[in-house]
């Protein structure tokens, strides 16, 4: 006896169904992951926030920008942005990296004034800031060697990237000083410029003769391979692991500076 049609297409449709509802319990089941690592991620970086306040009131400072580091790798800080930068400068402050301090100061000064760390710059800091002299800065010279700058894997899984504008003037030998930020950008960011520029170093057999004292600028670039990563990574949470979609461990970031020089 023959089945009748109908009852031989709900046989032939059952394989596809249960290969719908499974891919479907999958999709729901690499969501749910995803957001409580994600949440994992957030729970852990907020507790480098709290360690690095602790760590900087007790003077620990070393451990403070270790903290530091974690804390600030969310794409938006919102409100700790600008407390960031004040504990950050605090610490180069006390570690003697006088001039990554200041920049870090002229930072907090120019581009979170309106914010209450702003009010807490230290009088003794506050003739040194100057104000910006974006105007008269030229690409800097050959002479003028800046190290790569860093880019930490943490910042590069957050999908932490953009430009970072530095001016800054070398003296008479070639020494930077005077290091500005002249465009907002993420804290992070803006520490990984400001110390490739007060690492550069001055080859006088490079190029032809430069006069010196004059002031100069250079464009960062950072960019994460991370970017098309999914929403745990767009929003600016720390992720682990090696998720679908994760650079190969041949590539590195692209990260510009000296461009169209």
């Amino acid at each position: 006896m023959q089945a009748p049609e109908h009852a031989v297409d709900r046989v032939a449709a059952r394989p596809a169904l249960v290969a719908t509802v499974a891919l479907a319990v999958l999709a729901g089941l690499v969501a749910g992951c995803g957001g409580m690592w994600g949440a994992i991620g957030e729970s852990q970086r907020q507790s480098s926030v709290s360690l690095s306040r602790d760590f900087v009131e007790r003077g620990s400072c070393l451990r403070a920008l270790e903290s530091l580091e974690r804390a600030q790798t969310r794409r938006d800080l919102g409100a700790f942005a600008a407390e960031s930068v004040w504990l950050r400068a605090r610490c180069l402050d006390a570690l003697g990296h006088v001039e990554q301090a200041l920049a870090h100061w002229r930072v907090l000064h120019d581009h979170y004034g309106e914010t209450r760390w702003a009010a807490r710059i230290p009088e003794q800091v506050a003739p040194r800031l100057g104000a910006p002299e974006h105007l008269r800065a030229r690409p800097a010279p050959e002479a003028f060697e800046i190290p790569k700058p860093r880019y930490s894997a943490g910042a590069q899984r957050a999908s932490i990237a953009g430009a970072v504008w530095v001016e800054y003037r070398l003296d008479e030998e070639g020494r930077p000083g005077e290091i500005r930020v002249i465009a907002p950008a993420h804290p992070l960011l803006v520490s990984y410029a400001v110390e490739a520029v007060e690492a550069g170093e001055w080859r006088e057999s490079v190029g032809a003769a430069t006069p010196l004292p004059r002031r100069a600028a250079t464009h960062f670039r950072f960019e994460s391979l991370w970017m098309e990563e999914s929403d745990e990574g767009r929003d600016g949470s720390e992720t682990g692991g090696d998720g679908e979609g994760a650079p190969d461990d041949g590539d590195e970031p692209r990260i510009e500076w000296f461009p169209g020089r």
